[in-house]
């Protein structure tokens, strides 16, 4: 951990101690993020994604027998947790979120306007609606490659099918 900052070396701890289920050492992690600097959303998040993560190492547990080995393990399981990770976006409770002006960090250009930032966020709206619209067979090859830059090769692993299917599915889910 020597590469990491304070606050990131205390994410990573938090986490450690979320995801092995110490309560002393989550209760000794909390006030040490604050500390560092970390704001209770960010503790909030970096507790979730412990959760995701323990979600994905259930689900591979219960579904491994059934792992036909068409796909490289490490695949195999990402598929995995990308569904997961797909199933907690889609989740309407997620849409909404309050947050304390306290936690309301400085706006990403300053130099930007606010009618500019009114539009942009409009337009990101809209193109979030879009890609939610989007039957689940061309919304997952979509956001693997032009959002998470995954090639189409390992889109296709992902997705469990041809690396042609992956192309007409990114083309109609483009179109």
């Amino acid at each position: 951990m020597t590469d990491l900052n304070p606050r990131e070396s205390e994410l990573v701890a938090l986490g450690t101690a979320m995801g092995s289920n110490c309560v002393p050492c989550i209760e000794y992690h909390i006030p040490e993020a604050r500390k560092a600097g970390i704001s209770d959303a960010q503790i909030h998040a970096a507790i979730r994604l412990a959760d995701l993560r323990q979600e994905t190492l259930l689900r591979v547990a219960r579904e491994l027998a059934s792992f036909e080995g068409r796909s490289a393990v490490k695949t195999w399981v990402f598929s995995i947790a990308t569904r997961i990770a797909a199933e907690y976006f889609r989740d309407p409770g997620r849409r909404t979120q309050i947050v304390d002006m306290d936690e309301v960090g400085e706006p990403a250009d300053p130099g930007q306007t606010i009618d500019d930032r009114v539009v942009v966020g409009e337009m990101t709206g809209c193109i979030r609606e879009v890609i939610d619209s989007l039957p689940e067979i061309y919304r997952a090859p979509l956001i693997l490659h032009d959002l998470e830059n995954l090639t189409v090769a390992q889109t296709a692993d992902i997705c469990e099918c041809s690396v042609s299917a992956v192309k007409i599915r990114i083309h109609r889910a483009r179109t």
